[in-house]
């Protein structure tokens, strides 16, 4: 991903960038936008800042948004919905996932890393997938990923899991 080795300009300007502040005192670089930035992985760029004794960043949560937090999470786990539920506490409270993750395992709640669906949801995905309107099928693979914002390969599993038969196309040759 990146070039090896840098250049000490190039670290000054990483941890500079990592250490600006706007006028109203938000970081100007994300972690992401400044691995993108200078093309490196966030294990590199940690420890370029670690060398140059720059401490992470900490997020501050009030006990009220960290116990909100918590509620979120155990509502969708216990109502089964994992589809993006993580993505959308994150976007909500505008922490990255990792800061979920220590929200959680701090507050001693157990994270769930297995996808988890209800059978309602998975009986609509399959049904979707069999459906055909006129002789043709109705919903490609794609679509599905489309509508339900999962990924082709979640949904595979789901179908085989199920002993849905996978669609061929036909050789037309």
């Amino acid at each position: 991903m990146a070039k090896t080795p840098r250049s000490p300009e190039e670290v000054t300007q990483i941890c500079a960038d990592y250490l600006s502040k706007s006028p109203s005192g938000k970081n100007v670089y994300t972690i992401q936008s400044l691995c993108k930035k200078f093309r490196i992985s966030k294990n590199k760029l940690f420890e370029i800042l670690a060398k140059n004794n720059i401490p992470k960043r900490l997020v501050y949560l009030s006990k009220e948004t960290e116990k909100n937090i918590i509620s979120d999470y155990l509502v969708f786990d216990k109502l089964g919905f994992y589809l993006n539920f993580r993505r959308e506490i994150c976007k909500k409270y505008k922490i990255s996932q990792t800061t979920l993750d220590e929200v959680l395992k701090r507050n001693k709640v157990k994270i769930r890393r297995t996808r988890i669906v209800s059978s309602a949801f998975r009986m609509q995905v399959i049904s979707d997938y069999l459906e055909k309107r006129e002789g043709n099928w109705r919903y490609t693979i794609l679509d599905i990923t489309e509508k339900y914002q999962i990924n082709s390969g979640f949904i595979y599993q789901m179908l085989q899991k199920e002993g849905v038969t996978f669609r061929r196309l036909k050789n037309t040759g």
